[in-house]
């Protein structure tokens, strides 16, 4: 804990608690808060501060997010996605704090604000403008997958949020967040094995339990074949480009069963039909 006052701290009426201005930000801040241990009292009011800002849905998170990135030092709003790998607590709960629906809303809100600034939007049409919309939201959930995984090649981070980026229906800051959770539940050799047995891509569509079969497949799991060979499977090719209004997202859920017998491809035209036929017929499974 720093021996001197903590600076920007509103001391409030006599016996209230002492509160955090997140308006205001220094260098003497910073520097009291990385000289003071992880549960000293400067990280105490940012985590509390921070938990009451995001419990309050009517409230915006634009100072905040300001604030943190002064703090921490960081570029681009997306930068408070990083991992410090446990080197500092209190990042990794504010990274998780803004992993959540409402926190991608505004760290999505900054990221492009400061993009399209100074750029007028021209007329469209309706065409060009969900193109425009569809592209926005590709980039945007690229750069959020690049900054909160292991990914760090912008091609591959692409292919995993393409599908759910053509979905202009609902959430993209639930789609993506919900991206970035499967890969890191999965790991990056459980995602290559699928991606390379399968070509599956659109982490969004799938359930964990079915991305959690097709790694079994993909590694040639002999308890799991060995179940899969006991009945008739179904097997169920899927666009990997996904499309606009939210119906190819559906179908892994439609086409699955009580039994979990459904295994999945994603196919880039016809000759990926004749690609995963085999590779099932391999494990003796009839579909």
């Amino acid at each position: 804990m720093p021996t001197q006052e903590l600076p920007a701290l509103d001391t409030g009426e006599e016996g209230h608690a002492r509160s955090l201005d997140f308006r205001q930000i220094s260098p003497e801040l910073q520097h009291a808060y990385q000289s003071e241990q992880p549960d000293g009292e400067l990280h105490q009011l940012i985590r509390g501060g921070l938990e009451e800002r995001f419990g309050n849905p009517d409230k915006t998170l634009i100072t905040e997010i300001g604030f943190l990135q002064n703090l921490y030092d960081l570029p681009r709003p997306f930068d408070l996605l990083q991992s410090t790998g446990a080197e500092d607590p209190l990042r990794d709960e504010v990274r998780d704090m803004f992993l959540s629906p409402r926190g991608m809303e505004w760290l999505v809100y900054l990221e492009t604000r400061s993009s399209d600034r100074g750029n007028p939007r021209p007329r469209l049409s309706t065409e060009k403008a969900i193109e425009r919309r569809v592209e926005g939201e590709r980039i945007w959930m690229r750069d959020v997958v690049l900054a909160a995984t292991d990914i760090t090649d912008p091609e591959l981070a692409d292919g995993y949020v393409y599908a759910a980026s053509r979905n202009i229906i609902g959430d993209g800051g639930q789609r993506a967040v919900d991206i970035v959770h499967k890969i890191e539940t999965l790991g990056m050799e459980k995602l290559a094995a699928i991606r390379n047995f399968s070509g599956n891509y659109a982490l969004f569509d799938y359930s964990m339990e079915q991305l959690e079969r097709m790694a079994l497949l993909a590694s040639g799991d002999k308890q799991e074949i060995a179940r899969l060979q006991d009945h008739d499977v179904q097997v169920v090719f899927i666009n990997e480009v996904g499309d606009f209004n939210d119906v190819l997202s559906d179908v892994p859920t439609l086409m699955d069963d009580e039994r979990h017998r459904t295994i999945f491809f994603e196919t880039q035209g016809w000759s990926d039909f004749y690609r995963g036929i085999p590779l099932i017929n391999n494990f003796s499974v009839s579909p």
